[in-house]
């Protein structure tokens, strides 16, 4: 018997014995983050599925799961022998997770589902269609469960942030006012992190810090782990007036609040959390209210910006001579191998912290898997034909950065050249565009897929996401998809120009960079804005087919790699600098 099966069991067990009916595990954590510490992926250790995103719905009788299209290739594969069905998000003929548990429990079934791990709109939403009870008992299921991270806090320092901690106060108390509340409660750990310019590494590839923070007129409280405060920290907070108190104590301090006003976010708080809300409290719930403040990067962080892609470029011209020399030389190099040169080459830049993101390396048919991550399983040598697809990101002091590109291994077939061409000239046309104040990410979406489109294919993820300073890699605010959202796109904005191919049991493409959102110019038709692109990496020119490009196009390309060559040389030594150049010949 497989260990999930055996899980599954045990749950099943449990709940016949408190009278549940079904219960339900998302990936989250009291936060709502997208990454999580190890001590909260319940929902791995009841599935066996690894993936970032993803449910689990458990009756008595059946399981699904249910994720999106960067997973299910992933998830078909993990949960093979488990029981459990796989359920594609974003597919019309899908069922979606609330009336397959319907369909499970009825009116009278008891669905169970630890709060502090949902949020409150996603309760009272699932609360009009079945019962749903509190509780986290299920989870002492998991034994050898690993701890809570306990990483110390530090400061992020002005220098890097561009904003002293008082001014970003000043300002987000203007907006509590705006709102007509007395405090706010944060619960989203980036937005604390950014709030208080402060950072650890209690999530891996997130530098952020477990926590809360009550906001009000006169008041600043960060709820965390007294533990993780050195004597620096404890006179940094005490100069910036911000009050420390126990992590745990936070529900009891929302509890005894009365009379006041308090702005919250229903999409970022628990509803365990918010169930601590007493009748005395008047609830104004508000999206996104620091998220907006962040998103827009000041001219520091921009700075910050440049330099990381500096040193990640010069990681890549070290990565991709490196690899061109095992390639000549019949060097065997794996996915892993790959993974651990590049990993290698970051930690010597300066301001190196962490990877921002797990590297995925994946050769042939395994970069269809659009999160593949490599295993020592899995690994597989790469030869002297087909495509490599590299995705990495740093975490450096001054920025965090993410970028993916996609190797020629050899000899290569006629349609992985046209898919990774049409991938290239849709990843060229929005790096191009211009377009009025007032736009949406939904509306320059097309412009990356449009070639794609033209000979009937696609791809499932969205095109760009918001990148944050020294924080998240996803930062979740705005994103260049196809689905209607958020804000309108303004100067300042960070995001990724990632389109992609892929094509299962065959190969995968992405080309990904990183865009900072610039001003253009004013017509009488308004103001304009465009794309800054930020990542300075060669783009693989052997894997082109060159028939397909227009002259527009290579001008890009080749005004894009004397930009590279620009600002890398210095950073550079001779032999570097003759083999970069050597390499990106005009087109």
């Amino acid at each position: 018997m497989s260990e999930t099966i055996g899980h599954l069991y045990e749950l099943r067990c449990m709940m016949k014995e408190y009278g549940l009916s079904a219960c339900l595990i998302p990936q989250a954590d009291p936060h709502q983050s997208e990454y999580i510490e190890d001590h909260y992926k319940v929902r791995e250790y009841f599935s066996g599925f690894t993936g970032s995103a993803g449910l689990l719905a458990v009756s008595l009788t059946d399981a699904g799961l249910w994720t999106d299209s960067r997973y299910y290739l992933q998830a078909s594969e993990q949960l093979q022998s488990s029981g459990i069905k796989l359920y594609k998000q974003g597919l019309a003929d899908t069922i979606s997770y609330d009336k397959w548990l319907y369909n499970q429990v009825g009116d009278c079934g008891i669905v169970v589902v630890n709060a502090n791990n949902i949020s409150v709109n996603e309760w009272i939403r699932l609360s009009k269609i079945v019962k749903l009870e509190d509780d986290d008992i299920f989870e002492s299921l998991w034994l050898n469960r690993p701890p809570l991270n306990d990483s110390k806090i530090f400061i992020h320092d002005s220098k890097y942030s561009g904003k002293c901690v008082d001014n970003k106060l000043t300002e987000f108390r203007k907006v509590i006012s705006d709102a007509k509340a007395d405090c706010c409660i944060l619960t989203i750990l980036d937005e604390i992190a950014w709030l208080l310019n402060i950072r650890a590494l209690d999530v891996q590839y997130n530098p952020v810090v477990r926590s809360y923070l009550v906001v009000s007129k006169d008041e600043c409280i960060l709820f965390v782990n007294l533990n993780k405060l050195s004597p620096e920290l404890v006179k940094y907070f005490a100069i910036n007036n911000i009050s420390v108190r126990e992590y745990d104590e936070v529900g009891v301090f929302i509890s005894n609040m009365q009379n006041v006003k308090v702005l919250y976010d229903a999409d970022k708080m628990s509803f365990r959390l918010y169930s601590k809300f007493s009748s005395k409290i008047s609830a104004i719930c508000k999206s996104s209210f620091v998220s907006a403040m962040k998103a827009v990067k000041n001219d520091t962080e921009i700075c910050g910006f440049r330099n990381a892609m500096k040193k990640d470029g010069v990681v890549w011209v070290k990565f991709l001579r490196w690899f061109e020399q095992n390639q000549q030389n019949g060097t065997k190099m794996t996915e892993c191998s790959v993974i651990d040169e590049l990993k290698r080459l970051k930690s010597g830049q300066s301001g190196f912290v962490e990877e921002s993101f797990e590297t995925i390396a994946g050769y042939g048919k395994h970069a269809a898997i659009v999160h593949y991550s490599a295993t020592e399983k899995s690994d597989v040598v790469i030869s002297n034909s087909g495509l490599l697809l590299i995705d990495t990101g740093t975490q450096y002091f001054d920025g965090t950065t993410d970028m993916t590109r996609t190797l020629t291994c050899g000899s290569l077939t006629q349609q992985e050249q046209i898919d990774y061409t049409l991938v290239l000239k849709g990843h060229i046309a929005l790096a191009q565009a211009k377009f009025p104040l007032g736009t949406k990410g939904s509306q320059i979406d097309i412009l990356a897929r449009q070639y794609l489109w033209q000979e009937g294919l696609d791809y499932g993820h969205g095109t760009g996401h918001g990148v944050g300073h020294f924080l998240n890699v996803h930062e979740g605010y705005a994103r260049i998809s196809p689905r209607e959202n958020g804000p309108i796109i303004e100067a300042g904005f960070t995001f990724t120009n990632e389109p992609g191919l892929y094509r299962e049991g065959c190969h995968g493409i992405r080309i990904e960079n990183m865009i900072l959102v610039v001003d253009d110019k004013k017509s009488e038709n308004g103001k304009f804005l465009r794309f800054e692109t930020l990542t300075l990496a060669p783009i693989d020119m052997k894997a082109i087919d060159l028939s397909l490009l227009n002259e527009c196009e290579r001008k890009y390309l080749n005004n894009y790699h004397k930009r590279v060559i620009e600002l890398l040389s210095p950073l550079l030594n001779a032999e570097e600098n003759n083999w970069l150049k050597n390499t990106l010949y005009e087109i």
